[in-house]
């Protein structure tokens, strides 16, 4: 089985930034930044969502929202179990 790969949020914002002003083709995108289509599509999907909570919202600046981690201030948020987020914050 593969291991997941993770990318920071300003990876993904930069590569929605590309999809919307390069003129190029997703799948072309995709393949230049090593990442899956659908992955790069899941990414756009989740762009539009957020602007369309907050039209006044570039990119950057939810990418930089998202990536704000209380616990850990210097990491991007990472997906854990609460067990494992527990843990992580007793530390």
């Amino acid at each position: 089985m593969t291991q997941q790969r993770r990318f920071t949020k300003e990876f993904e914002g930069e590569a929605v930034r590309m999809v919307e002003s390069s003129g190029r083709t997703q799948p072309k995108i995709a393949g230049d930044l090593g990442i899956g289509l659908s992955t790069l599509v899941r990414w756009i999907g989740r762009s539009r969502d957020r602007r369309a909570v907050d039209p006044s919202a570039t990119s950057s600046e939810v990418a930089a929202e998202l990536s704000y981690n209380p616990v850990r201030p210097h990491c991007a948020l990472d997906f854990t179990s609460p067990a494992q987020f527990e843990k992580s914050a007793a530390e």
